[in-house]
């Protein structure tokens, strides 16, 4: 056999065994998805774990749950619960949602008036130990297995609490902004409830992870009763409704920029009355902010266009320390527009609560533009079309 006919069949067998390691997982999360629907009331406990992105530190959780689910017509879910840890525990009736602290203070939240809050929130910190599996808002169908995005394949069985287990690999990669996702998920043979998995992502120089595992579990049965009132709320607690603020505008063009005077990274004090008449582009942004990322090149290719005809950009971080972490950080994306460190005073002076927060200010310290967010290609353009106007003048 010659070297090129090995090669040959040698990838044709790795082929062959990823196909059928992607048609063996199909069946097993169908039988899952099946399972999960059938579950109408559960209680479990949770030991979470998770790291953020650009963070050192792994955040420890635990709590338990008891859970139960409406299904309604149009395959959407309501599921009721009540969730408790160390510090608090939180009752969501279908209508309310009411928190309960160790510090003998409570919350009341209406779904109806704050649908965001008063139910199931994903990404929240009280939602990371509400177990995604059983609280997703859509009923699971194959379909949605068929549309996904994601790829799946079976890996070697390993047990979560002496309990046998599949494992089951899922990933997705993005060669536009070089990202990799990777779930393990440990589905219980007895009955394909999945009691374990473990995330990670890689983008770009940062790695993220979450594990998360639930241990006696018990499933659909009758007692489980999520009933709660504003009653049972003992007398002594100081009890407080939700009020959602109103959210803050940015300052509007024609308003004087606020005055600040700061340190950068490299250690230089900059004030905002002595820029030398400059044209000044200002980024509020920080390190674990995915959106303040991706505007990262778009900013930092504006600073190598303009720098020269009178454009000064500025990254104003109120969140990281101005440490090492953050100087490699930023060496890695090759930034080299000045970045300042701030409190959070100065972000409350611009009126800024989203991340990343944009303010164009003429020579004479006037804002002649302000946005916040980041929409790729359109936010450059809307940027550079700013400051070639005014430049202009």
């Amino acid at each position: 056999m010659n070297a090129k006919y090995f090669l040959s069949a040698f990838c044709s067998c790795i082929i062959i065994s990823e196909i059928n390691a992607q048609n063996a997982a199909r069946p097993i999360l169908e039988k899952m998805y099946e399972k999960l629907n059938s579950i109408q009331a559960g209680y479990y406990k949770i030991d979470f774990k998770m790291k953020w992105l650009s963070e050192r530190d792994t955040t420890l959780r635990k709590g338990e749950c008891w859970f139960e689910k409406t299904f309604l017509p149009d395959d959407s879910i309501v599921t009721k619960y009540k969730f408790s840890t160390d510090n608090f525990f939180t009752v969501f009736d279908g209508i309310h949602r009411f928190v309960i602290n160790a510090d003998s203070t409570a919350l009341i939240i209406d779904s109806e008036k704050f649908p965001g809050w008063g139910t199931y929130m994903e990404g929240n910190a009280y939602s990371s130990l509400l177990y995604e599996y059983f609280f997703k808002k859509k009923k699971f169908n194959k379909k949605s297995l068929s549309d996904s995005a994601y790829s799946y394949s079976l890996i070697s069985d390993e047990p979560v609490n002496s309990q046998p287990c599949f494992r089951i690999l899922i990933t997705e990669s993005s060669d536009e902004d070089s990202s990799h996702y990777k779930k393990v998920l440990y589905v219980r043979k007895d009955d394909y409830v999945p009691v374990k998995f473990v995330e990670d992502v890689d983008w770009q120089d940062m790695h993220q992870f979450v594990d998360a595992t639930i241990y006696d579990v018990k499933l659909n049965e009758d007692k489980i009763k999520i009933q709660y009132s504003i009653d049972s709320i003992p007398k002594y607690f100081n009890v407080k409704n939700y009020e959602q603020k109103p959210a803050k505008e940015l300052l509007h063009p024609g308003n004087k920029m606020p005055e600040w005077k700061l340190i950068s990274l490299s250690g230089e004090t900059l004030e905002s009355q002595k820029l030398n008449a400059k044209l000044v582009l200002i980024d509020f942004w920080y390190k674990n902010c995915g959106p303040c990322i991706k505007a990262m090149p778009s900013l930092q290719k504006l600073h190598e266009e303009f720098k020269d005809k009178g454009l000064l950009v500025l990254g104003i971080n109120d969140r990281d320390k101005g440490d090492d972490a953050l100087k490699k950080f930023l060496d890695y994306r090759h930034i080299t527009y000045t970045i300042l460190l701030a409190d959070r005073s100065v972000s409350a002076k611009f009126s800024v609560e989203g991340f990343p927060s944009f303010y164009l200010v003429n020579k004479e310290g006037v804002i002649v533009y302000s946005d916040s967010g980041y929409g790729g290609e359109g936010t450059e353009k809307m940027l550079r079309e700013k400051i070639e106007e005014q430049l202009k003048n």
